[in-house]
């Protein structure tokens, strides 16, 4: 290393130490301009059984978590189901064919633009107006709040903050000849063979009928002898299926407890403690006349891990005790050699 590289490598190294700070202090100001807001919204869903002529009156109520004052546009519009099997809500404009499922041209709000000051909850009135020749079964609607991204200039570049849209749903039953029909498509283990559980299931319910439907019952887990090991809810969180609509339901039982192990290797065990065949029988309810259906399905078991540890420990251990007892009749057959009889 010459004399001129000893001279530039530590200016080298302070320009390249320089730029690493400054280019960070640049994204942590970057990051500080922009900001989040969070909406929230009581209630956000409303269940609601009107008969035609009927006129309700409620409200909703939206507060955002930022400082300052923040302007929110309220819209009215129609939803669906998104079609993913998911339940998540697919928002729409219907049109002026359209009649079916639709709510939004029934709803009315006494304000489209509101003023959401900090820390507090602005209320809104909603109205529904049920026409006398109103279409029984369900209807569908929702009350969206809107806040619009605001530019703002921060120190060292420009930060935008985002948008955010929250919606309050609306499910009306008009009363009349409505049609229930809902069914179980499939019901199963996401996989047969489990090394511990958690096991998860999938449940699949189509309603084909003009009214949602919410789910509910159990699942039981019972053993090779039919003997119940436990049961979990079905559809804790409430949730509806559209009419002419297939929504899945993720479920799973019991937990995983680790008994010993790295990243490398685990040994672990279920809680409940099971071990081999098992049965997941399905009751739930799809219709306010208390029908149950039924489906089943079966899974195994089998901590292979704990199993070849317990094993190998098997084996070690047997091997020991036959080493000691060769070892012991070694012994005692040597002391018999070395002994002198004595005869009387």
């Amino acid at each position: 290393m010459t004399i001129w590289q000893r001279r530039l490598y530590p200016w080298f190294g302070l320009v390249l130490l320089a730029g690493l700070l400054l280019g960070r202090s640049g994204a942590v100001q970057a990051e500080e301009g922009v900001k989040s807001r969070a909406i929230s919204i009581v209630p956000s869903i409303q269940e609601l059984a009107l008969q035609p002529g009927d006129v309700w009156q409620g409200e909703v109520k939206i507060a955002v978590d930022t400082p300052e004052t923040v302007q929110a546009y309220l819209e009215i519009v129609d939803f669906r189901s998104k079609g993913d099997e998911g339940g998540i809500p697919d928002f729409y404009t219907a049109q002026p064919t359209e009649y079916t499922g639709v709510l939004s041209r029934w709803m009315e709000l006494d304000q489209d633009v509101v003023e959401l000051e900090a820390n507090a909850y602005h209320t809104a009135s909603v109205t529904i107006r049920i026409p006398e020749n109103a279409e029984p079964g369900g209807h569908y609607g929702a009350v969206l709040f809107h806040t619009l991204p605001q530019l703002e200039e921060a120190e060292g570049g420009a930060a935008s903050s985002t948008g955010t849209s929250i919606a309050s749903l609306f499910l009306v039953t008009v009363g009349g000849e409505i049609t229930k029909s809902a069914e179980i498509v499939e019901f199963y283990a996401d996989k047969y063979f489990y090394e511990t559980l958690p096991a998860d299931f999938t449940l699949r319910i189509r309603n084909s009928g003009s009214v949602h439907v919410r789910p509910q019952g159990q699942v039981v887990i019972t053993d090779w002898f039919n003997r119940e090991v436990g049961r979990f809810d079905v559809n804790v969180s409430g949730g509806n299926v559209l009419p002419n609509d297939i929504r899945k339901f993720a479920e799973n039982f019991g937990q995983k407890y680790v008994l010993a192990g790295d990243d490398w290797y685990e040994l672990a065990v279920s809680s409940p403690f099971v071990f081999g065949m098992y049965t997941a029988r399905l009751e739930v309810t799809l219709e306010e006349d208390g029908a149950v259906y039924t489906a089943s399905d079966r899974f195994l078991v089998i901590p292979w891990r704990v199993v070849i540890a317990l094993l190998l420990i098997l084996i070690v251990l047997f091997f020991t005790l036959k080493w000691l007892n060769r070892r012991y009749i070694r012994h005692v057959i040597e002391s018999l050699k070395n002994r002198k009889l004595f005869w009387q």
